[in-house]
């Protein structure tokens, strides 16, 4: 009997047990309810139930679908999802595989003989599960909306240049943000570098070449520049920001007058995500603008000269539904192709896209497990390798589709020589046959002759073929340098195309784009 085992725990506002004491209680009940039981552990440490796509878990699903365990115990239901649409996905997946599920402290054993009771409170598990989650998401949120209007760090990563650093207001630890002298050198650069008149692409570019790197050791990508320039972490609280983000129907936390231009900008609510799920921007009338503890670190006129600059860029166009740059050309590893598919949030507001294979959509993930994947995920992908092949051409050679084994040839001018020399001995073999005419020695020459001529045949056979692969060689080098040339169009035009526009060049360009699970293979 082969027991499966999950266990999950989320880093945050999860009182649960312990993972490994969920493996302890689940390998109890193993081995007191089954003979020889070969148990399979599935560990998901820091990963909510809100979504399904954690990592052990799609193991575990992968199992399921493979036949390869025959019962799953976990702590609770909750464990599986907290999502009731999920969980009716999961429940109807095992249920097709005839797996028994064994939630340990739910008192209900989840098989193909529950009654319609047991099944109606397997259902309420699921959703009093979700509604837990949906109220602490609440409370969460509550707290980061007023630590934010207060002026103090909701969360998260700091931007670039900035530190935390905790404080101690009226008893309470509180998060601002501070300043480092490093970081904001390198920002200012960045800022004027763009005021200059570099585009997002030609500044990843730029950056690359002279070798300028993040305090990490990375290299900026053209979507983190963006992200870097269009922060408001940067500006001061001062009446010209207070009239921007007042224009843009933002909630302004203090009066106008309030907005002195002493310290930063704290603005809540710009995007709506989490670490498995993309972080989509939010429209601005969901923006909480608020003045922060720290100082500022460029001027208000050279911030918004910043955000005018961005003007009708389309990485910050909402994206048409059903489009992704590789709609249409990318393929599953089962040979399908992989289509966009839109999915909206009523009840947060949020649209997600992703790639979904096509016979896993109409057959089912019995005939395909591959899972769907993000839109931008993929489409990031296949950005970065065309950029990579933008600032090193020889790259290219890994990507452009293999003409087939080369043939070994002979120069051509070794050829034309030897041709000279068989030539020479035909012409003095043709002189010799004259003086021998009626001779015995006349058939053997006329022999030697024949073999000489077979061989010149030959040899001008052989000559052909090198000029005609030294033509196709060319003709490789002359498509090789148009591809080169089209990825170069492609990347310079990100910055101002639209998704179809970006879409159709791909359509030309590419000749091959296959995702296997982990790794997205193109040829041009």
């Amino acid at each position: 009997m082969k027991i499966g085992i999950y266990g999950r725990k989320s880093v945050f506002s999860d009182k649960s047990e312990s993972i490994e004491n969920q493996f302890k209680m689940g390998a109890e009940y193993a081995y007191a309810n089954y003979d020889n039981p070969e148990i399979i552990y599935y560990k998901d440490e820091g990963e909510s139930g809100s979504y399904l796509e954690r990592p052990d878990f799609q193991n575990l699903l992968n199992d399921v679908i493979a036949n390869n365990i025959d019962v799953l115990i976990c702590y609770k239901l909750d464990r599986i999802s907290r999502d009731v649409a999920d969980f009716g996905a999961v429940y109807k997946l095992f249920m097709a595989h005839g797996i028994e599920i064994i939630p340990l402290r739910d008192n209900i054993i989840v098989n193909e003989n529950m009654t319609p009771i047991e099944k109606a409170m397997m259902y309420m598990n699921a959703i009093f599960s979700q509604v837990e989650r949906e109220n602490t998401v609440i409370r969460v949120t509550d707290n980061m909306v007023e630590l934010a209007k207060n002026g103090y760090w909701p969360g998260g990563r700091p931007p670039i240049g900035f530190s935390l650093q905790q404080v101690v207001v009226e008893g309470k630890k509180h998060t601002i943000l501070s300043k480092q002298p490093e970081g904001m050198e390198f920002y200012n650069m960045l800022a004027d570098t763009f005021l200059n008149g570099h585009t997002l692409s030609s500044l990843e570019t730029y950056f690359r070449k002279i070798d300028v790197k993040t305090l990490n050791g990375s290299y900026l990508s053209s979507i983190q520049i963006y992200n870097i320039l269009k922060s408001p972490f940067y500006a001061p609280a001062d009446t010209n920001t207070y009239d921007y983000f007042a224009s843009l129907g933002c909630k302004m936390i203090h009066s106008r007058e309030e907005y002195n231009g002493e310290y930063g900008l704290i603005v809540y609510g710009r995007t709506s995500g989490g670490r498995k799920r993309k972080h989509v921007l939010n429209p601005p009338e969901k923006w909480i603008v608020s003045i922060g503890k720290h100082t500022p670190v460029i001027s208000s006129d050279k911030w918004l000269a910043i955000q005018n600059r961005f003007g009708q860029n389309t990485i910050n166009k909402t994206r048409k539904y059903n489009v992704g740059i590789l709609n249409g050309i990318l393929r599953c590893s089962c040979g399908a192709l992989m289509k966009t598919k839109h999915k909206y949030d009523k009840q947060y507001d949020v649209h997600y896209f992703h790639y979904t294979c096509q016979n896993r959509q109409r057959r089912g993930p019995d005939y395909c497990t591959m899972p769907m994947i993000s839109v931008d995920t993929i489409d990031s992908k296949v950005i970065e390798i065309l950029k990579s092949i933008q600032l090193d051409r020889t790259l290219i050679d890994k990507y452009v589709v293999a003409p087939g084994a080369p043939l070994t040839y002979r120069s051509p001018e070794s050829l034309t020589k030897e041709i000279s020399i068989e030539e020479k001995k035909i012409n003095n073999l043709t002189a010799s046959l004259a003086d021998a005419a009626g001779s015995t020695a006349a058939k053997y020459i006329i022999a030697e002759m024949e073999n000489h001529d077979s061989r010149l045949n030959e040899l001008k056979k052989e000559l052909r073929e090198v000029r005609l692969e030294r033509q196709k060689e060319r003709s490789r080098i002359i498509d090789k340098e148009e591809k080169y040339q089209a990825v170069c169009r492609i990347v310079n035009c990100l910055e101002t195309a639209s998704y179809e526009e970006i879409n159709t060049l791909l359509q030309e360009t590419l000749k091959e784009c296959m995702y296997d699970g982990e790794v997205l293979h193109i040829k041009l």
